[in-house]
């Protein structure tokens, strides 16, 4: 299905590369502070929003003082999709997506049959292009859908929307990958925090009460909706893969995070395969847990993320 949203694009053009208007500085290792990547979403895409949510960090003393922004580009279109930034980056879930019931363990089938309480086997699970096809949505329609908190679990990194009697996998997915055309550009912003990831979560709350101020979302729709932003240190490696754009391929400025755990001693190339496989189990004072690696590490700093991976990994 994949492939669809592919057409159009043309492999004799070269794609327009990224302009870069803040160059990257580098990396951080020193575990001091925290790099966090916001882009928007095509949909809402503009100079506008990105006024705004600068706007919120000038205005406080805080947010001025402990916030650097040390990355700032526009990613056109067709750059994005010449390089399958979207497909890559979203991989996790559209494999999970694509797998249906084969991509669930034996804890994710409990914690379904848990807050659904229906019957694993006998619940009609589907990916989203499924779900279009079964209730003649297209992307956006089906992206719109509403349900209640009863509805909607989200599974390790997953969602999961209950709607018409379909248990609807990662809904977001054709939407995100529809949106993300030849026409639109992305803005990307990394931040350079000085302070705690809580007093980092209140700044994104003022963002959000100063777009919905300025009209530019609604009150009932989440911040999501309008910017992405980094929840844990290995989502920070998972954006900066794709949004980090060096215009000398050969020149490998690093990543902070992934720098930081290389001086701890874990090799790049196994925290990689994280990303790639997510979903690990790890001892716990109530036993053996499981989830992906950027829910247990939501909001975690560089050295509480790294001593999660030295004492409670088991695979």
């Amino acid at each position: 299905m994949i492939k669809n949203f592919r057409a159009g694009y043309m492999p004799n053009r070269k794609a327009r590369t990224p302009s870069i208007l803040i160059p990257y500085p580098g990396a951080d290792p020193s575990g001091n502070t925290n790099d966090i990547f916001i882009y928007l979403r095509p949909e809402s895409n503009g100079f506008h929003v990105e006024s705004e949510i600068l706007k919120v960090i000038k205005r406080n003393r805080l947010y001025s003082e402990n916030v650097k922004l040390v990355f700032l580009a526009n990613y056109p279109g067709e750059y994005i999709r010449s390089k399958h930034i979207i497909e890559h980056h979203y991989a996790y879930r559209i494999k999970f997506a694509g797998k249906g019931k084969k991509s669930f363990t034996k804890k994710m089938i409990r914690a379904f049959e848990a807050f659904y309480n229906e019957d694993f086997k006998s619940a009609e699970i589907v990916s989203p292009f499924d779900a279009m096809n079964k209730l003649n949505l297209n992307e956006d329609e089906l992206f719109n859908i509403w349900v209640g908190d009863n509805d909607f679990m989200t599974l390790y990194g997953n969602t999961i929307k209950r709607y018409k009697g379909l248990y609807i996998i990662n809904y977001d997915i054709p939407s995100l990958l529809h949106k993300n055309n030849f026409q639109t550009d992305i803005a990307v912003m990394l931040f350079r925090i000085y302070f705690s990831w809580q007093e980092f979560t209140s700044m994104i709350s003022d963002m959000a009460y100063a777009l919905k101020d300025a009209g530019i979302i609604s009150e009932k729709n989440p911040v999501s909706r309008v910017f992405h932003y980094t929840k844990s240190p290995f989502d920070q490696i998972q954006d900066g893969l794709e949004y980090l754009y060096k215009s000398d391929e050969k020149k490998d400025n690093g990543i902070s995070f992934l720098c930081y755990l290389d001086n701890e001693g874990f090799s790049p190339d196994k925290i990689l395969q994280y990303l790639k496989n997510p979903v690990i189990t790890i001892n716990s004072p109530t036993g053996e847990r499981e989830n992906s690696i950027f829910e247990f590490t939501k909001g975690m700093n560089y050295r509480e993320a790294s001593d999660f991976l030295k004492s409670a990994v088991l695979t």
